[in-house]
């Protein structure tokens, strides 16, 4: 065998590069917090910070804090409440957002906002923040990319 037979031996020898496949592992939990939480903690830390909201043409709006541009309140905080009735209805297991609906009923009524619903809510986000560790990544990109399609 010359030389030229034998390295093309060992070149169709060789493991071709294949790469992983990829697998349903857990994602970093800041990184799962931030996508699915942090439109709801910029409302919290808002209405905390000043204590008031900011209005656009009368709806209540709150700045995004990765690309600067300002969405209002209600649906944001409606497709958090969705994203966590699907992820219930999906894994059978319960978070109580009822704080987040009536927090989002009132901005939307332009309703005066108790610190009781500021203090639910926040009590609420304990129990969220636990929902979205248990997520997968591909579970968490799932329900936001649901709840995109469904608003």
């Amino acid at each position: 065998m010359n030389r030229a037979a034998r390295r093309a031996l060992e070149r169709s020898q060789r493991r071709q590069y294949r790469p992983p496949r990829e697998v349903n592992v857990p994602a970093p939990m800041m990184l799962k917090i931030q996508m699915v939480l942090a439109p709801l903690e910029a409302i919290i830390d808002e209405i905390e910070r000043d204590g008031t909201v900011d209005t656009i043409h009368g709806t209540p709006v709150f700045r995004a804090l990765g690309d600067e541009s300002w969405y209002a309140s209600h649906p944001a905080i409606i497709g958090i409440v969705e994203l966590f009735e699907e992820w219930c209805r999906r894994t059978g297991r319960s978070v109580d957002v009822r704080g987040l609906k009536r927090l989002a009923a009132k901005l939307h009524a332009s309703m005066p906002l108790a610190e009781s619903d500021i203090s639910d809510v926040r009590r609420e986000m304990i129990g969220l923040r636990r929902a979205v560790m248990q997520m997968t990544h591909a579970e968490a990109v799932d329900l936001i990319e649901w709840t995109r399609r469904k608003s």
